[in-house]
């Protein structure tokens, strides 16, 4: 696709099907896989982790810049209200294991964020 912009009638190429999206092999840590540009990806982060005791997984992931060329994304972010317990829901079997704290319920979802925005 071509877009025309500004009175200088520049000229923007985008391209469709553009990832630059790479996650993290869970078998081999550190080995980056790229995603296909025309995949969609939902990618959950820890306080889904600790929800759902571990049966969901937070993926790593990075995103690269592709010089000259635009990518289409989307983003939703979606998090629990600050005052939640993050713990294990009610009836869950934990398949990884948790901190005492975090089983107990005594880390909340905004003391979790701030911990979590210092590494």
């Amino acid at each position: 696709m071509r877009f025309a912009h500004g009175p200088r009638h520049s000229q923007l190429s985008s391209k469709i099907g553009t990832s630059g999206l790479k996650l993290e092999d869970a078998n081999a840590l550190g080995t980056r896989v790229p995603v296909s540009g025309d995949a969609t990806v939902i990618l959950t982060g820890w306080c889904a982790v600790i929800l759902s005791g571990g049966h969901i997984s937070a993926a790593r992931h990075r995103v690269r810049r592709v010089p000259g060329v635009r990518r289409l994304s989307a983003f939703l972010f979606v998090a629990p209200d600050l005052d939640v317990p993050l713990k294990p829901l009610e009836g869950v079997l934990p398949v990884r294991k948790f901190s005492d704290m975090v089983k107990r319920g005594d880390m909340d979802a905004d003391t979790f964020k701030q911990v979590m925005g210092k590494r």
